[in-house]
């Protein structure tokens, strides 16, 4: 066997969505479980939908208020741009070297909360996040994320986000060179 099957992941991601998880998002399970080099957390508010999540470690950061009421006091804290209470130094109690966000949506009402633990944010954009016209979302037809593109475009004029642009960019750029050079085009 070789070193690195034998060596137990050091570095924690934790893989956030508010409510786990809907029949639609087993992806998200079936990501965390896919996991050989990380230590990996599933992290959100509540529990909702029946995805067997047997065997993975969670991490629920719901308060104690029932779903209802906390929905609407993360609704008003996303809307003031503040992070839900608690939240910052349970992740930090975690150590985590990634935070990974699934949706756009989730993003926007996690950054202040994923900038005040200065480690790398993955987001993926899957659906209703990326491909809903901004008008709609300004229109009040996206309540309670009516500020989500405003937020979302900020987030990527974000200094440090504009820098990993940057680099993936070029880290793109060099691996299609490779690869035109390795097809002999």
């Amino acid at each position: 066997m070789n070193d690195l099957m034998q060596k137990a992941p050091t570095r924690r991601v934790i893989v956030f969505k508010s409510e786990l998880l809907n029949d639609s998002e087993v992806f998200i399970r079936e990501q965390v479980r896919s996991y050989s080099r990380w230590k990996a957390t599933l992290a959100g508010f509540h529990r909702i939908g029946n995805v067997d999540l047997s065997g993975l470690e969670l991490d629920f950061w719901g308060g104690g208020l029932p779903p209802k009421w906390a929905g609407r006091v993360r609704t008003l804290l996303r809307d003031l741009n503040m992070p839900p209470p608690g939240v910052v130094s349970r992740l930090k109690r975690w150590n985590p070297s990634l935070l990974h966000i699934h949706f756009g949506t989730e993003l926007v009402s996690l950054w202040p909360v994923a900038r005040s633990l200065q480690v790398p944010v993955l987001t993926t954009l899957h659906g209703v996040d990326i491909t809903i016209d901004d008008e709609w979302w300004k229109n009040g037809w996206g309540r309670p994320n009516h500020l989500y593109p405003s937020r979302l475009a900020a987030i990527a004029q974000d200094a440090e986000c504009q820098q990993a642009f940057a680099e993936i960019a070029k880290f793109a750029t060099r691996i299609s060179r490779e690869l035109v050079l390795d097809l002999d085009l």
